[in-house]
């Protein structure tokens, strides 16, 4: 899946080379750092967001300012977190883009940018997301690790032998694996031995963007239909 986007994205990028002079928006995941949030400190989340929130999780969302590392790594609040500052973002914002691309919830979020979602279904579908997905982490807690120094096929090679799975192809010798638990450590074990230089767990709630979320899937598909 991780090459088939790649090839997706290096097609986009080939065309657009090719069209000249046009605009690209490419919306990015819940890859960032809890000292980014000190940008977000004098904003508050929209009424709908917290009003979605609290439908689908059943539980008001705590203010922005009250954020603490551990809650902020909660996949619905990091959720929360991004829809707040990209959408008030777009409100800014005075360019029109030609195209529209994202990574993760990113995709939701050009989707709606491109005029395909309304802002209320974007909202709901992206927290109805978060719930399966919590829901399928519970069944099989797992875990994501930066790898920094191997080759995609070496990262692969030891994947497939401990049962996890390349998440994200970020760049040469820059992978992300997900996985269970307990393989990924014997994964790690096995990647320093091969000379990776750095492996660092990512400050998720669970094994995202692998087979561990699976039993998300059919959930997922009514919420969309």
């Amino acid at each position: 899946m991780d090459s088939l986007v790649n090839s997706i994205f290096r097609f986009f990028f080939i065309q657009l080379d090719k069209m000249g002079s046009k605009t690209a928006y490419i919306f990015s995941g819940q890859g960032f750092a809890f000292s980014d949030l000190e940008n977000l400190s004098n904003m508050s989340y929209p009424l709908d967001i917290q009003n979605a929130y609290e439908k689908v999780f059943g539980r008001v969302l705590d203010p922005l300012v009250e954020l603490t590392p551990a809650t902020y790594q909660q996949n619905e609040v990091s959720a929360a977190i991004l829809l707040t500052s990209t959408l008030s973002w777009m409100e800014l914002s005075l360019d029109k883009p030609d195209f529209f691309a994202g990574f993760s919830i990113g995709q939701y979020i050009a989707l709606y940018a491109a005029g395909a979602l309304s802002r209320s279904d974007l909202i709901m579908l992206v927290f109805r997301r978060c719930k399966y997905m919590n829901e399928a982490a519970k069944m099989a807690p797992g875990a994501m690790v930066s790898v920094l120094g191997l080759a995609h096929e070496e990262v692969l090679e030891l994947a497939n032998k401990n049962s996890v799975w390349i998440s994200n192809d970020n760049a040469p010798g820059n992978l992300t694996v997900a996985g269970e638990t307990e393989n990924l450590k014997v994964f790690c074990e096995e990647a320093k031995q091969h000379g990776a230089y750095k492996l660092q767990e990512l400050p998720t709630s669970g094994a995202w963007h692998c087979p561990c979320m699976k039993p998300a899937v059919n959930n997922l598909v009514s919420a969309l239909s």
